[in-house]
């Protein structure tokens, strides 16, 4: 899962893999190459056992995806790959309404199996907890960076929110 420098309808081929991906279609008029697009490599292997579909690429920036088990064992995995450009950047997106539409897709989409996410929120959470200290049962995390940013305090309200770490 990654953030993409895909352009228009720019695919992706590399050997074994099948590209589920969303580029951005508003570019900075400025720009030298595409920036802050989403996708997801599933390796052939998966394919064998796995059915994959798009479940949702209306919000720029979000992408998610099902893979369901052809022979109907197992619980689908659910994954969604996020690009939220940073504070500075040239192509600004209201973090609020990201986190906003990221919260209503998980409630939608959270019953259709285990939710992997993943991508970069370029949130910066500093030493702050994820989740409610002495009601859930979470081991804190070894905290790196101290700084936080507004994209980390939307982020760590959106895990708390979401019941995710």
């Amino acid at each position: 899962m990654a953030e993409t420098f895909l352009q228009e309808n720019d695919d992706l081929h590399i050997d074994n893999y099948t590209w589920f991906g969303q580029n951005r279609v508003h570019l900075h008029e400025s720009a030298r190459r595409g920036s802050g697009g989403v996708g997801v490599l599933i390796h052939h292997r998966l394919n064998k056992n796995y059915a994959t579909q798009v479940l949702d690429n209306t919000v720029e920036g979000i992408l998610w995806l099902k893979l369901s088990p052809k022979q109907d064992k197992g619980m689908p995995l659910v994954v969604c790959v996020c690009y939220l450009p940073p504070i500075d950047s040239s192509s600004p997106v209201d973090a609020h309404d990201f986190f906003d539409e990221l919260l209503c897709q998980c409630h939608k989409y959270q019953s259709e199996g285990l939710v992997l996410m993943g991508g970069d929120f370029n949130a910066r959470c500093g030493d702050k907890s994820e989740f409610i200290e002495g009601v859930d049962n979470i081991a804190a995390r070894k905290v790196i960076d101290h700084k936080l940013n507004k994209h980390g305090e939307l982020l760590l309200d959106f895990m708390i929110s979401t019941n995710t770490c």
